[in-house]
């Protein structure tokens, strides 16, 4: 018995797995710009040598000016939230107590 078939099959599979790899690499693709707007936000350096010592110094110092205003914006969130949450703790105990008492 030969073998010819299997290899025929084998070599058609590997196509075919290319095809779809190709497939869903461009979906990938279409899909990632789709939801990302960052090259329209931001200017993307391919080569930091680009850049002279000074602006290089500016987005530094941009980049660094954002990452704090994020992380007090988060403090700040997780902060009113945490206090939102101990008065409806707080509401809820004092509400449930009162039911609880007159109820018996």
């Amino acid at each position: 018995m030969s073998s010819a078939g299997h290899v025929l099959d084998s070599i058609n599979r590997i196509k075919y797995n290319r095809a779809i790899k190709e497939m869903h690499k461009a979906r990938y693709q279409k899909i990632k710009e789709a939801f990302s707007d960052v090259s329209s936000r931001y200017h993307i350096f391919k080569d930091r040598s680009q850049l002279t010592p000074e602006q290089l110094k500016i987005y530094k110092q941009k980049i660094r000016t954002k990452i704090t205003r994020d992380r007090q914006k988060a403090f700040f969130v997780s902060f009113l939230l945490t206090i939102l949450l101990v008065g409806l703790i707080g509401y809820l105990s004092i509400f449930l107590f009162n039911y609880l008492r007159s109820s018996f």
